[in-house]
């Protein structure tokens, strides 16, 4: 995943920092006052900074199989030379679902489609 830094998300990251009263985070340990500062910084950080996942570490470990990624798109291209190839791509096709479920991507199945 990336953030996206917009100039709106920055002000809004600023605004809340800047009504923070810093004082309440001083701690007797350095490292334990750092420690605090850096996880409430980075939980304003994740509730106001918008992110993007990106599909590149979305792979295929069968011959043959390969997912090309576009924009706004991603295709599972499977060369096939018999039905013998059919269980395996059908493995490969489970795959891509349950990672586009494990990253809270949806699937467009109106434009799922093959050709044999």
């Amino acid at each position: 995943m990336v953030r996206v830094w917009s100039e709106e998300s920055i002000e809004t990251l600023k605004g809340s920092y800047l009504c923070t009263d810093w004082e309440v985070f001083q701690e007797e340990s350095v490292d334990h006052t750092v420690t605090v500062i850096t996880d409430y910084m980075n939980f304003y950080m994740e509730r106001v900074i918008p992110t993007k996942k990106y599909t590149n570490d979305c792979t295929t470990s069968m011959k043959n199989h390969y997912i090309i990624q576009f924009s706004d798109d991603t295709v599972l291209l499977a060369l096939m030379t018999g039905n013998n190839d059919i269980p395996s791509f059908l493995d490969s096709v489970n795959n891509l679902v349950q990672w586009c479920d494990r990253n809270s991507l949806a699937l467009n199945v109106t434009k799922t489609g093959g050709d044999l």
